[in-house]
C-alpha cells in the first residue's frame, strides 16, 4: 500500500510489478488490494483481467468504461479511444491493475506497457500501474528499452508450500463443506497430490468436483475411495 500512498497526497506514485507462476495468488493478490482501496479511499480503480481482455483495444475499452462509466463507441479507432482517455486521465486519480499483461500478444503487450508506463513521465499523471507477469523471464524477453520503463517495486510470489497449501484447502471445506464432511487425513492426502502432481488452483477445482458429487448422490460424506477414483489416482 506504500506504493499508492502518495496519490492520496497529490505525489507521484510507485508501479508495482507482480510476478509468479499460475496459482501462486497473483489475482488474489491484486483483486484483494483493489477491494481495500474501494473501501477506504475515493480513489479510482480498474481491473483488467488478461485472460478476458486479451487485446490491447480491449484493455483499453475497459479503462474507458471505468473512467467514463460507459462503453466506448466500438467504431472509433483505438488511437481515438486512447487520446479520450489520456485527456481524462489528466483530471482523475487513478489505481491501474493489469493482470497476466503476457497473455497480449507480444506486441500489442509492448505497446500498452510503452503507452501506459510513459504517462507520468510525459503528462505528469496521478497514475499508480499494478502489472502482473506469469513469469519473470517474460520481462526479460522484451526489448531492452522496453524493459527499462517496465519498472517499479517488484513482488516475487513462490510456489505455496505444504503447510500454506494446508491451511488453505482447510479454510476452504471449512467455508464449502459442513462439519465431517472431509476428514483431515483426506485432506492430508489431497494436499500431498497436489504438492506432488498438480498446483492448488486444481486441488480447489477437485473439491469442488467432490462437493457436487455428494450433492448429486445426496450424500455427506467423502470417502477415500471418492479421493482415490475422481482425484489423486485418476489423474496420474
Amino acid at each position: 500500500y506504500g506504493n499508492i500512498k502518495p496519490l492520496l497526497e497529490d505525489k507521484k506514485p510507485l508501479n508495482t510489478i507482480i510476478t509468479g507462476k499460475s496459482s501462486t495468488g497473483k489475482t488474489t493478490l491484486i483483486r484483494y488490494a483493489i477491494s481495500e482501496i474501494n473501501k477506504n479511499t475515493n480513489i479510482k480503480t480498474c481491473y483488467i483481467n488478461c485472460n478476458l481482455e486479451n487485446k490491447k483495444r480491449k484493455c483499453y475499452f475497459k479503462l474507458y468504461n471505468t473512467l467514463f462509466g460507459h462503453d466506448a463507441n466500438k467504431y472509433q479507432s483505438t488511437e481515438i479511444i486512447h487520446d479520450k482517455i489520456i485527456k481524462e486521465m489528466k483530471n482523475q486519480k487513478l489505481i491501474l491493475a493489469i493482470d497476466d499483461i503476457n497473455i497480449l500478444p507480444e506486441h500489442e503487450a509492448i505497446e500498452l506497457i510503452n503507452e501506459l508506463f510513459r504517462l507520468n513521465e510525459y503528462y505528469d499523471m496521478k497514475i499508480a500501474l499494478i502489472i502482473s507477469i506469469n513469469d519473470i523471464a517474460y520481462k526479460y524477453s522484451l526489448p531492452d528499452h522496453i524493459q527499462t520503463i517496465l519498472t517499479g517495486y517488484e513482488i516475487h510470489l513462490n510456489k505455496f508450500s505444504q503447510d500454506e497449501t494446508y491451511q488453505i484447502l482447510k479454510y476452504r471445506c471449512k467455508q464449502g463443506f459442513k462439519d465431517n464432511t472431509i476428514t483431515q487425513s483426506q485432506i492430508k492426502k489431497l494436499v500431498k497430490y497436489i504438492i506432488n502432481m498438480t498446483d492448488i488452483q486444481d486441488g480447489l477445482i477437485k473439491l469442488e468436483i467432490l462437493g457436487q458429487k455428494l450433492e448429486n448422490e445426496n450424500r455427506n460424506k467423502i470417502t477415500d475411495n471418492d479421493l482415490k477414483d475422481h482425484v489423486i489416482w485418476k489423474n496420474k
